[in-house]
């Protein structure tokens, strides 16, 4: 089994704003970076999983006419700093969040393992991967290879040249 996890494009809203789960628009440059990533890749899939949010949706019908989203797959939830810039969330509590981001959740949000949690339910439930990411959530299993012997991953992110 191959497993692809692709990045949305980019999106039109001011880079210094928090947005996780907010559905923001998509950039102008949608069109372009969509057949960008669908040329690196030339496969069209039976089935794409989605998060609901336009970002998401958008691409992935790109890839196939059968898309099912589901919200186990929403970005991080940043609660009460959806929308706003970075500077003017609460530098204390911008910090403690920076500093232990896998435990520590913004006001009203989620952390990163709540996250880990909802993501790990729906490869479970939805198409039998199970226990991803356990070095960097210890429970006393095998190696991430050991794991996915028959899991191929493969991550898509046409930004990772200027990240």
């Amino acid at each position: 089994m191959e497993v692809y996890l692709i990045r949305h494009t980019s999106v039109s809203i001011d880079s210094n704003v928090c947005y996780g789960q907010s559905d923001v628009p998509v950039s102008s440059s949608f069109e372009e970076e969509a057949q960008k990533i669908k040329q690196e890749l030339n496969i069209d899939f039976e089935k794409v999983y989605s998060s609901p949010l336009s970002r998401c949706t958008l691409l992935s019908n790109k890839f196939s006419t059968s898309v099912e989203t589901d919200t186990r797959l929403l970005e991080i939830n940043f609660g009460e700093w959806e929308g706003k810039k970075w500077e003017v969330i609460h530098k204390k509590e911008l910090d403690l969040w920076m500093k232990e981001f896998i435990f520590q959740k913004p006001p009203s949000g989620e952390n990163l393992q709540n996250m880990y949690l909802r993501v790990s339910n729906f490869l479970e439930k939805q198409i039998n991967v199970v226990d991803i990411i356990p070095s960097v959530f210890p429970k006393n299993h095998h190696t991430l290879e050991d794991n996915f012997k028959n899991v191929n991953w493969k991550y898509i992110d046409i930004f990772s040249n200027i990240l």
